[in-house]
C-alpha cells in the first residue's frame, strides 16, 4: 500500500512539473512573440488556462497526499491522544463529504459541457471540468485510507491497552516475594 501511494505521489509531482513547465514555455513564447514581433499564438492562452485549472487541482492532491492541507493544530495539540484520533476521523469524515460533493457538482459540469468546445483549440470544455471529478476522486480515496490507518491503529492501541491491564491485574494478585 505504501509503495503504490509512494508511486502515485510521485507520478502526480511528475505531471505536475511538466504542466508548470509546459505551462511556462506557453506563456513565455507568447509574450515573446507580442512583444518582440507584434504577434502571438492565440492557442498558448486557451491551453495555459486549461493547464492552469489541472495544476490547481493536481496539486491538491498533492497536497493531500502529503497531509499539508491547512489545519487547526492549536487546537489538536491540545487533545489527549484518543481525543485527538477522534477529531482526525472527524476531519476525514468532512474531507470525504466535501469530496463526494466536489465529483458529483464536477461530474454534472463535465456532462453538461460535453458537447461545449472550447472556442480557440476545440477541445471539449468537459475537459476542463473533469479535473474536478479526478481530483474529488483521488482525494476520496486518500482519505479513505487515512480513515482505515486511524482505524487500524485504534485498534491496536485497544489491543495494546487490553493486554497492559491483564498484565497489571495478574501483577496485582500474584503474591509478593517477601
Amino acid at each position: 500500500m505504501k509503495l503504490l501511494l509512494q508511486t502515485g505521489s510521485r507520478f502526480v509531482e511528475g505531471l505536475l512539473v511538466v504542466g508548470l513547465a509546459t505551462m511556462a514555455m506557453l506563456v513565455f513564447a507568447n509574450v515573446v512573440l507580442r512583444y518582440a514581433f507584434n504577434s502571438g499564438i492565440s492557442l498558448s492562452d486557451e491551453l495555459a488556462r486549461f493547464l492552469f485549472v489541472w495544476l490547481t487541482f493536481l496539486g491538491a492532491v498533492a497536497a493531500s497526499w502529503r497531509g499539508e492541507h491547512t489545519r487547526a493544530e492549536f487546537l489538536r495539540a491540545r487533545l489527549g491522544p484518543s481525543a485527538r484520533r477522534g477529531l482526525d476521523i472527524a476531519s476525514e469524515i468532512v474531507v470525504a463529504g466535501v469530496c463526494c460533493v466536489l465529483v458529483d457538482g464536477a461530474w454534472r459540469f463535465t456532462l453538461l459541457n460535453l458537447d461545449n468546445r472550447a472556442p480557440i483549440s476545440g477541445l471539449p470544455m468537459a475537459l476542463v471540468y473533469s479535473a474536478g471529478v479526478l481530483t474529488g476522486g483521488m482525494v476520496l480515496a486518500l482519505t479513505g485510507a487515512r480513515l482505515w490507518q486511524l482505524r487500524s491503529a485504534a485498534s491496536a492501541d485497544r489491543a495494546q491497552r487490553a493486554h497492559q491491564l491483564a498484565q497489571a491485574t495478574t501483577t496485582a494478585g500474584a503474591p509478593r516475594g517477601e
